[in-house]
């Protein structure tokens, strides 16, 4: 702290639910932020769970923290340490201090009178293709939804610039295409990408990127609750198997079924988070090895296997969460049914699976020459799938092909062509 005043140092955390961040006004106690929006303030005393004096809610989870840096404003030198956190709820009590708030897109950061370096704290914390590739805890759903945010934000500060079109234009696409190679087996992030920027390929302005990236994210949000409300019909009361962590399944499991158990889903072992999830919602929730699951569906009285996608590819084969494959052919065999909740975006034009491998050292990590097989995802045939829940009801496998054909029309803003308009036209 410098200045010649004894201000600690200003943590400044950013409540982050579904797509869209809490903005704060406060009425003191820093007299150089009074009135101006920021994040949720507080001391920034080195804790984990969120700055002093925030009023962060309980529930609300650490996502990334961020250098800290110096601004100053009205003679006075203040450290910021800008903070991310998941929220899973918009029900939150501010603190008394707080005068008014708002959940907005992070780029309206850009339009409002702010705190001095507002826009730098949240710059510091926003997703990025690094966090993108790295994140091995949730879905491709959760993750297209981050990615999506990269683009809008990326457009958000060069319509703040003042960028010319031409360059702004060049500067998307370069960050879209980063944002594509990072996860390049998720066709749920490549389509919603592919659709931002073809949507805006009329006109190529920023603004435009900005306006159609925050209402795809919107209607994405929309089609994976609406998948969601797919399954809980066709689960209702049953007993059900599942692995892993799905954005989208997760929901279905929390209430309808009557049981629920979870295959553990080594290396990381998400699918014990899910079942504790699970439990919270007072479903009866069991956990099992990997390795038992063929043992579960041949002894126990399953009433289905749902599994979440990661990619659906044009012939209907799921790519998904290693162990997917073993589970549907496990089921295939006590003519157990086996159900995919997915968007429509997760169905890819591709025939061939992308696959990922996770690191070698999270299933051994000894001095012998010993060859480590861990992808990260396997391959289920078209064959061993009873149906697609999607937010337009039960896709059949044979039925995917047509879904896969309008997506590959979305991919012209990376020659340089548009295969429709921007709505701003």
């Amino acid at each position: 702290m410098t200045g010649g005043t004894d201000v600690p140092p200003v943590a400044v955390a950013f409540l982050r639910n579904d797509a869209e961040i809490l903005l704060a006004q406060y009425r003191g106690p820093i007299a150089a932020f009074a009135d101006r929006w920021t994040g949720l303030v507080g001391a920034a005393d080195g804790n984990a769970d969120g700055p002093e004096n925030a009023g962060l809610p309980e529930s609300a989870t650490p996502v990334r923290s961020g250098d800290p840096f110096t601004v100053g404003a009205e003679g006075t030198e203040f450290v910021i340490h800008p903070a991310l956190f998941e929220c899973p709820s918009r029900d939150v009590e501010l603190p008394d201090r707080a005068i008014d708030s708002d959940w907005v897109p992070a780029t309206e950061i850009h339009r409002r009178e702010t705190m001095p370096g507002l826009w730098r704290a949240y710059d510091r914390v926003r997703p990025t293709p690094a966090t993108l590739s790295a994140d091995t805890e949730h879905g491709s759903s959760y993750i297209s939804i981050r990615a999506m945010e990269i683009v809008r934000d990326a457009a958000g500060a060069l319509r703040a610039e003042g960028v010319g079109t031409d360059a702004a234009w060049a500067d998307l696409t370069a960050v879209a295409e980063d944002v594509l190679a990072a996860r390049p087996s998720m066709a749920a992030l490549r389509t919603r990408v592919d659709r931002i920027l073809s949507r805006a390929a009329g006109d190529r302005a920023a603004a435009t990127v900005v306006s159609m990236a925050i209402e795809e994210i919107d209607a994405a949000l929309d089609a994976d609750r609406r998948a969601a409300e797919t399954a809980r019909s066709v689960v209702e009361g049953e007993t059900v198997l599942t692995l892993s962590r799905s954005g989208t399944v997760l929901p279905v499991l929390a209430g309808p079924p009557e049981r629920v158990v979870v295959a553990e889903s080594r290396p990381d072992r998400e699918g014990i988070g899910v079942a504790e999830r699970v439990a919270e919602a007072s479903v009866d929730v069991a956990v099992c090895v990997d390795a038992a699951v063929a043992h579960v569906l041949a002894t126990e009285a399953i009433d289905a296997v749902v599994l979440g996608a990661d990619t659906v590819l044009a012939d209907g084969t799921l790519v998904n969460k290693v162990g997917s494959r073993a589970a549907a052919v496990a089921a295939n065999g006590t003519e157990t049914p086996v159900y995919v909740v997915t968007s429509k975006d997760k169905i890819s034009p591709d025939r061939t699976p992308t696959f990922e491998a996770g690191p070698a050292e999270a299933v051994y990590d000894g001095d012998r020459a010993i060859d480590v097989h861990n992808p990260t995802f396997d391959a289920t045939p078209p064959a061993s799938v009873t149906g697609f829940l999607t937010e337009d009801g039960r896709l059949d496998p044979a039925e995917v092909a047509d879904v896969a054909a309008e997506h590959a029309a979305l991919a012209g803003w990376r020659t340089g062509g548009s295969e429709s308009k921007s709505s701003s036209e």
